[in-house]
C-alpha cells in the first residue's frame, strides 16, 4: 500500500496493522484445575437436613462428599418424574 500525504500517520498506522496479522502469543497452560463449566449454588441446610444427609452418605459404598451427595440425590430424584 503506498502511502497517501493527506493521510494522518495515526490512520496510516491503523490501516497498515489492518493489512498485517501479528502473531498472537502461545496461550500459557494454567495451573489448578480445570473449568468445570458447571454452575455453583449456595444451599443453607437445617441440622436435621445435614444429619439426613450425612446418614445417606453412611449408606453409600463410596461415601461421597456432600456436594457429590447432593448431586446423586438430585439426579435420582429427577429421574423419577
Amino acid at each position: 500500500m503506498a502511502h497517501d500525504p493527506s493521510l494522518p500517520l495515526d490512520l496510516l498506522i491503523l490501516e497498515s496493522r489492518d493489512e498485517f496479522q501479528i502473531p498472537k502469543k502461545k496461550k500459557e497452560r494454567r495451573f489448578g484445575r480445570p473449568p468445570t463449566y458447571a454452575t455453583p449454588i449456595l444451599v443453607r441446610l437445617l441440622p436435621e437436613q445435614v444429619a439426613a444427609l450425612d446418614a445417606w452418605i453412611k449408606r453409600q459404598p463410596d461415601q461421597p462428599g456432600r456436594p457429590e451427595s447432593i448431586r446423586r440425590i438430585l439426579d435420582e430424584y429427577l429421574a423419577l418424574e
